[in-house]
């Protein structure tokens, strides 16, 4: 539980029939726990397609996963997942070894490797590493021996790393006796000894600060890109490390920016200060002066990433995206000009990429809602993308995606992804699924999506709409469904849950809602504005009452996205659409499941533990209100079994619900062919 509401949100919700359940150590909440397994036990039996999207899960996600790899002296770093195990490898060029493994079958629970930054020379390794104590600690490794060179530092949260020298690095975190609630400061942390942290730079943003820091190839040179909640503009800062100077980047105030270092003092900064759409600039480090726009803002497309190629001639590589999908283009990394379109391997979206100066080569990693991630590797001697670790995708049973677009009620084009099996008619009326998400400016439209490729290999038909207040045409698009203007993300889902029926490609009677997260949010408050809109709904750890939110798990970083319960401008927009203030008694609403993890620390089990309450309470139709409660795993940190299982059952619900009970196949056995 997080702090309790001020007074005024007290007596403003006094009439809530179900706050007792924010409290889980209650004896009544236990209580109605309890009913709520027993229900789950006496309905879930009847799924019985769960066994079949389990195995449909594991055939979609046994693939061999890369990351694209980092550069650093003559050697690279990259990690390998294969299924529950992760392995760090190191290539020195002549043979390839592991650092470290995580994850396997004799695992602790909780295992695994957060996160990595190896030091300029290649030498030594920066580890964010969670033990089976459910404890993060930074690990620092010599690469030569494997061997740890300090003893590991406890985390009380994920680090941002950057190395100014092989035996000294920079880290985000609380300073020693601050308080715990306290935002992120700059730490340097001694590589090769025990010596304390020492504060090189405070909380510039106050207690709500989160910073990422990137560091030069030769460790001179700082940048800490500092933010105030998931939605917030923030502040740029530089530090020269020989004198732990700093000196803010006023021109990139108030925007959110990635950097890569050139030659001597020369920074490439992309940023959507001033540019919506994003350009990259040239700064002069030691004058902390914009230099030039060197890719200046497109008029359509975001700019959505990039990496240089030093050499004699230098290239920059530039990502955008629009609407789901991504472009790559080389330019000259010294005057900007467009030099060539660099072909993908299809319509899908490139989720990494990184750089390395000698020999100049990039690598990416590319994914489309087909095609699970794989890396291809850029030269530019070549001039275009060679398979380094390809994907491999399943090819048995047929499945197709389109890209479609439809009308908001405001007339907007909202973009939209469709996965069916090949053969079907794209007018057939069949059970179908649609998902949306829609929040901090996320472009999720375009990813590879297990649980959409085995709900088609059954025979059905998955949507995923990109709604406003995601990222797919960036910051305006986001804007333009945050704060206020939620309501316009929700109108999204519903004209596009309207668009499927009436196109012909399903019924009322067979369409679901599914939704994740800030998604469960757009789903929740779907079903209370238009009950009828599905036979059923999937809440996957959802947001639901929105005048209590930030009250709850990581609710207050959350408040620049949609606003404070604390000004009562903005607890009118809450209300106008939190789900949990609108359910109404005598509504006969469709057949929902809840699906929440008992130690999900960003969005708490309480947002569905109240609403379904309030659903069972209110519900005329006589369809199921369901909560499942998985005993461990948190927010994203499941191992992939219980990932499996919790997909399993949700389509598994959906499936029963709709009528999608004739597989295509009576046994997933996915034959995997190269894409």
């Amino acid at each position: 539980m997080g702090r309790a509401g001020p007074e005024s949100i007290t007596v403003q919700h006094a009439a809530d029939r179900f706050g007792w359940l924010e409290h889980e150590d209650l004896p009544a909440t236990a209580a109605w726990l309890d009913e709520q397994r027993r229900l789950w036990a006496a309905h879930s039996p009847q799924w019985t397609s769960i066994a079949a999207f389990t195995r449909w899960l594991d055939v979609f996600t046994s693939f061999d996963e890369f990351s694209a790899p980092l550069a650093r002296g003559s050697r690279t770093f990259f990690t390998l997942r294969e299924g529950s195990i992760v392995r760090l490898l190191v290539d020195d060029g002549r043979a390839q070894r592991v650092l470290l493994q995580t994850g396997g079958p004799d695992a602790p629970t909780g295992d695994l490797i957060e996160d990595w930054v190896p030091s300029p020379a290649g030498t030594r390794l920066a580890v964010q590493r969670w033990s089976g104590d459910d404890m993060l600690r930074l690990l620092v490794l010599d690469v030569d021996s494997g061997q740890e060179t300090r003893p590991p530092v406890p985390l009380d949260r994920l680090a941002s790393v950057a190395w100014v020298s092989e035996d000294r690095l920079y880290l985000t975190g609380r300073p020693p006796g601050a308080d715990e609630d306290g935002g992120d400061a700059v730490l340097a942390v001694p590589a090769t000894s025990d010596e304390p942290a020492e504060l090189v730079l405070d909380a510039v943003l106050g207690d709500t600060t989160e910073m990422e820091l990137s560091g030069s190839a030769d460790g001179r040179w700082v940048v800490a890109v500092c933010t105030s909640g998931l939605s917030a503009r923030g502040q740029t800062w530089v530090c020269d490390t020989r004198h732990t100077a700093w000196r803010q980047l006023p021109l990139l105030d108030d925007g959110l920016s990635t950097v890569h270092f050139g030659s001597g003092d020369l920074l490439y900064v992309l940023t959507d200060a001033q540019a919506p759409r994003g350009d990259i600039r040239t700064v002069r480090l030691s004058t902390a002066q914009v230099q030039t726009t060197l890719v200046p803002q497109d008029d359509c497309r975001v700019l959505a990433g990039f990496a240089v190629l030093d050499g004699v001639d230098p290239v920059l590589l530039a990502v955008w995206e629009d609407g789901g999908r991504s472009a790559l283009t080389r330019h000259d990394a010294r005057t900007g000009q467009l030099a060539a379109e660099v072909p993908l391997p299809g319509p899908g979206l490139i989720t990494e990429l990184t750089s390395r100066s000698t020999p100049p080569a990039a690598w990416l990693s590319y994914c489309d809602p087909l095609t699970p991630p794989g890396i291809h590797l850029y030269r530019p001697d070549t001039d275009r993308l060679d398979e380094w670790q390809p994907s491999r995708r399943v090819t048995d049973p047929p499945l197709v995606l389109e890209w479609l677009t439809y009308r908001a009620p405001d007339g907007t084009e909202i973009p939209m992804t469709v996965v069916r099996p090949a053969g079907l008619a794209a007018e057939a009326p069949v059970p179908t699924v649609l998902q949306a998400y829609g929040a901090f400016g996320h472009t999720e439209l375009g990813h590879y999506y297990a649980a959409a490729l085995s709900w088609a290999a059954e025979g059905g038909v998955f949507a995923f709409a990109g709604v406003r207040g995601g990222g797919e045409y960036g910051e305006a698009w986001h804007k333009s469904g945050m704060r206020e203007h939620k309501q316009r993300g929700i109108d999204d889902l519903l004209a596009a849950a309207s668009f499927l029926v009436t196109s012909g490609r399903t019924t009322s009677e067979q369409l679901a809602l599914m939704g994740e997260s800030a998604g469960g949010l757009l789903v929740a408050a779907a079903l209370t504005q238009q009950p009828d809109v599905a036979i059923a709904v999937a809440c996957i750890a959802p947001l639901t009452d929105m005048a209590r939110y930030e009250y709850f798990g990581l609710g207050g970083l959350w408040v620049d996205e949609f606003g404070t319960a604390e000004d009562p401008t903005e607890l009118s927009w809450l209300l106008r659409y939190s789900p949990y203030q609108h359910v109404r008694a005598g509504t006969a609403y469709p057949a929902t499941l809840f699906v929440v993890e008992a130690d999900d620390e960003r969005v708490d089990p309480a947002h569905a533990r109240k609403m379904c309450a309030a659903l069972q309470d209110a519900s005329s139709s006589g369809a199921p209100i369901l909560l499942r409660v998985h005993a461990t795993g948190g927010h994203g940190q499941r191992v992939r079994e219980q990932r499996l299982l919790r997909y399993g059952e949700a389509l598994g619900f959906l499936a029963h619900r709709t009528g999608l009970n004739r597989p295509v196949r009576n046994k997933p056995e996915g034959a995997l062919g190269r894409s």
